[in-house]
């Protein structure tokens, strides 16, 4: 089974007969126009590892994408010799400023790490709102976006298992809207600016939300109790 977007569908070219492809399109365009409307950002800075595989396919798309639908909206590449300098930069960046993160697989020393390590250091370092276009990257700290739902990969994905005559799946809808509550938190961005049909999680719970039941039986006790002096008055 392969499951593949943008650059990387050169990986599966030349898979066999009884390969299942699912074939994804990056909506790069929508995704940056969540981050921008979410959080009024007025310049993007892109982090991205080009010497991965497809990374350079990511980042041409991204700017092809940006550039056709935000031109009024400055978009750079954060480039640095290493992973650690491209967080010095991150945690430099000025407020109004969003990060979109396109995968980083290497420190830039020879030393591998995975997308997810490189998503939370990142997510730590920088001082304004991370986004990317991956829902399994949610609660490594970016704030999340308009991304493909892992979920619904899968939902197209079992039914395409179960024929032998259909071998490309259709991955219409695989986007959805996830964020990170703490991550919105962190940045001071507010409820209010996320759509009303996007998914939060890690939504920390209030004294009152953790404990509502108690709390109304103890005003419903209060009540009664209140009719009761009320009534023998």
């Amino acid at each position: 089974v392969f499951v593949a977007s943008g650059g990387g569908r050169s990986l599966v070219s030349g898979s066999t007969d009884r390969s299942l492809h699912i074939p994804i399109d990056n909506n790069y365009a929508a995704s940056l126009g969540t981050a921008l409307s979410t959080t009024g950002a007025r310049t993007v800075h892109v982090v991205v590892d080009t010497e991965a595989p497809g990374g350079l396919n990511r980042l041409q798309d991204f700017m092809r994408d940006s550039a056709e639908h935000y031109p009024e909206v400055p978009v750079s590449v954060i480039e640095a010799p290493t992973f650690d300098a491209v967080l010095a930069q991150a945690a430099a960046l000025p407020e109004d400023a969003v990060i979109y993160y396109l995968l980083v697989f290497s420190d830039g020393a020879g030393n591998r790490m995975t997308a997810i390590e490189a998503a939370r250091s990142l997510s730590e370092a920088a001082a304004v709102p991370v986004f990317s276009n991956w829902e399994v990257l949610l609660g490594t700290g970016i704030v999340g976006g308009y991304m493909i739902s892992a979920e619904r990969v899968a939902q197209r994905l079992f039914p395409a298992m179960s024929t032998d005559e259909n071998r490309q799946s259709d991955a219409s809808d695989i986007y959805g809207h996830y964020f990170d509550w703490r991550a919105l938190q962190r940045h001071g961005i507010a409820a209010a600016a996320v759509p009303e049909w996007a998914e939060v999680r890690f939504r920390e719970l209030s004294i009152l939300e953790m404990h509502f039941y108690e709390a109304l039986a103890v005003a419903v006790a209060l009540g009664v109790m209140a009719a009761m002096s009320l009534a023998l008055m």
